[in-house]
């Protein structure tokens, strides 16, 4: 077995152990908060993590990704000091922005989205607890972000979400043993602790990390941040396909109806969650075969992954296809079990976008992400407007299938992107070929 290979599995089981524990606990969270909150204040308590993990977006600037690029091309070309000054610049510029957004949220954002646009008492209630989860996000982002692409994929799915959410579900679990109830106050104050006691362990070991690599070379802010904005507008365009179902039942419908969408996205989780694993797994060798030329290779893995990703995607939709009401009433409650077509249209979407493969992420890691833009930009305003027309006969189920059918539409359009500009495909394949490479039990034993 190569050196290669060996690395790759090995990352691959630190990544699955991350992402499964990581949305088990979520999963888990959601399943207490039906249980210890009424329908309402699930529904706001959805509805301000939605903000939060938007808001959160613009603070990491798109920097997550572009760290991953830069380091991982560093490192490939023997330049750790180069990578030590681009992680250094991506933080610096990272905590000038989670202070902006933080006073601007507190200020007059915080007020205006609560009062003017979702006209929730739970929300203005909270404003600034809102506004340190928007901050503790970016930053378990930045840090799992950086840790990827240094290459230790085992901290970066310890960071990722396993350590807060474990934290974040034991608190809740003893809450609804000890008391029954909670309020959202208390809710979200708990996740908090989650996320600071994983960032503030993940902050010690990577300023650990990266004082072993020299100094010497520096980074440019203008070449990180020409990099970092159109993947910036490119995560967010991405996010309001999935969020803005949120957002427009937030605005036209109860927070209770909020409440049922919610639970339905951890569940449709499960279904990309093993492409999420191993395409994390990845990512560093998306940059680093393309700076190298590599593309026949890469060709190889990506396909390879997306069919072997693709197989429990399919298992999950049958069953959700099957069982998505008992599976409903059995985690969340029988209130929530009214979503389970509403599941089903999401489930479906995400095993598109399982089936086309790594096409985005290899666009963005390869210099594309202006294109990347441009395509999440247009997609992400179907999904707008598909939600608001839906959304006052269907409910939750017409939201859903408006996100479904952006997400595939996305990801078809930015699967042909990646063979019209790097000339390979990512799409599954049950090809003979392929097969064969499943059996060897990876495709990485080829070369390092």
């Amino acid at each position: 077995m190569s050196l290669l290979r060996k690395q790759l599995l090995k990352d691959s089981a630190w990544v699955f152990m991350g992402r499964a524990t990581g949305s088990l606990f979520g999963i888990i969270i959601y399943a207490l908060l039906t249980r210890i909150l009424p329908p309402e204040l699930v529904g706001g308590y959805f509805l301000a993590f939605s903000i939060a993990s938007t808001l959160a977006l613009v603070v990491t600037l798109g920097l997550p990704k572009t760290v991953i690029r830069l380091v991982a091309e560093s490192l490939a070309t023997n330049k750790s000091d180069l990578a030590r000054h681009t992680i250094i610049i991506a933080f610096f510029l990272f905590l000038l922005a989670a202070i902006t957004v933080t006073i601007i949220f507190n200020v007059a954002l915080g007020s205006f989205l609560s009062e003017q646009v979702f006209k929730s008492k739970i929300l203005a209630e909270i404003i600034p607890l809102i506004s340190i989860w928007i901050v503790l996000i970016a930053l378990r982002t930045m840090l799992a972000e950086t840790f990827r692409g240094l290459s230790n994929l085992k901290l970066a799915s310890i960071f990722g979400g396993p350590i807060s959410n474990l934290v974040t579900a034991s608190t809740l679990f003893l809450i609804w043993l000890n008391l029954g109830s909670s309020s959202i106050s208390h809710a979200i104050e708990i996740t908090l602790l989650g996320l600071f006691v994983s960032a503030s362990i993940a902050c010690f070991l990577l300023i650990k990390h990266i004082k072993t690599f020299k100094s010497g070379a520096t980074t440019k802010v203008k070449t990180l941040m020409l990099i970092a904005l159109p993947l910036l507008l490119t995560a967010l365009f991405q996010h309001l396909i999935s969020q803005s179902n949120i957002w427009v039942l937030g605005y036209f419908k109860s927070d209770s109806d909020v409440a049922l969408y919610g639970p339905v996205l951890q569940i449709v989780l499960l279904v990309s969650l093993p492409f999420i694993i191993v395409n994390n797994t990845v990512l560093p060798l998306i940059a680093k075969y393309n700076v190298t030329s590599r593309h026949a290779e890469l060709e190889k893995i990506l396909r390879t992954v997306a069919t072997l990703t693709s197989i429990p995607a399919i298992i999950v939709v049958v069953i959700v296809s099957i069982f998505g009401e008992s599976l409903l009433a059995f985690m969340y409650g029988d209130y929530y079990k009214q979503s389970a077509t509403a599941l089903l249209w999401l489930a479906c979407g995400q095993l598109v976008n399982v089936s086309c493969g790594s096409c985005s992420v290899t666009l963005m890691l390869c210099g594309h992400q202006n294109k990347v833009m441009l395509v999440t930009g247009m997609t992400g305003i179907i999904a707008i407007i598909l939600a608001i027309l839906l959304v006052d006969t269907y409910g939750v189920t017409g939201v859903a299938a408006s996100a479904a059918i952006a997400t595939s539409l996305q990801n078809i359009i930015m699967l042909f992107q990646v063979k019209r500009n790097i000339g390979i495909w990512t799409h599954t394949s049950f090809s003979a070929s392929i097969f064969k490479q499943l059996k060897t039990g990876f495709p990485f034993k080829h070369g390092n």
